[in-house]
């Protein structure tokens, strides 16, 4: 079983663009050649195997880039969860260096207009230590303070 918002980010926004021949083309609403990349390395077997069962037939299966603009694409609301901010963060002694850092790695991305390098921000540690809050108050300041955009985890794989 795919939990939720796996479904609703890959899934969810493909539509059926042709079939023939048992070729099945799915389009997908989002214009990245790494997405495409990502829904045939994770998806593709998965969804032969389960809509050729249901057809009774072998079905292939090909991914497409509906050309769309801008404005169009549909942003997933739980990407960043709102309540999480540097002002209802619980700062402590023990978490006084990861919040220095992340602010001021959030700072350094709102002031700079055009970065040209970013360092790689590491954040370990047992749970319920607040890794999800500092990492996602960073990503609401920088979206509240400028017009960066954000991309999943699954972009990088």
């Amino acid at each position: 079983m795919m939990p939720d918002f796996d479904y609703k980010l890959w899934i969810d926004p493909l539509s059926l663009h042709d079939y023939k021949d048992n070729t099945l083309t799915l389009s997908f609403p989002y214009y990245d050649d790494e997405i495409l990349r990502y829904l045939e390395n994770n998806y593709k077997d998965c969804l032969e195997e389960t809509l050729g069962s249901l057809l009774s037939e072998k079905i292939e299966i090909c991914f497409i880039i509906s050309r769309i603009v801008s404005s169009e694409i549909k942003l997933i609301s739980s990407e960043l969860n709102p309540k999480f901010s540097f002002d209802n963060l619980i700062y402590s002694k023990n978490n006084s260096a990861a919040y220095k850092v992340c602010w001021d790695y959030a700072s350094s991305v709102v002031s700079d207009p055009d970065p040209t390098f970013m360092n790689l921000l590491y954040v370990y540690g047992e749970d319920g230590l607040g890794k999800t809050h500092i990492l996602t108050a960073m990503g609401n300041y920088i979206k509240e303070n400028s017009n960066k955009k954000f991309c999943s985890e699954y972009r990088f794989e």
